[in-house]
């Protein structure tokens, strides 16, 4: 009989290797508003409706949806260039 490497061990490399390939920081709406030096309203209102931004929600009883955004670096570059656009 031939044995066989436990499929964690062949997930987990599997995931190493495609975290290094692929791997994008993400940033909070703090990290964004001190690299654009503008408030963190303005970061959300800027990135909240964005293709390709992380919406964590977290529901409470009783309350208003609670939603965590954030931001790849990526997108943050998107949105850099497009605003850095002179018409």
């Amino acid at each position: 009989m031939s044995e066989e490497q436990p499929f964690d061990l062949v997930g987990f490399r599997t995931l190493q290797r495609l975290a290094a390939r692929n791997f994008v920081p993400l940033r909070t709406l703090a990290e964004v508003a001190e690299r654009l030096k503008v408030n963190q309203n303005t970061v959300h209102r800027l990135f909240a409706n964005e293709p390709g931004v992380v919406v964590i929600c977290f529901r409470r009883k009783g309350k208003r949806v609670d939603r965590t955004l954030r931001i790849p670096e990526t997108v943050f570059l998107r949105v850099l260039t497009r605003l850095a656009k002179v018409p």
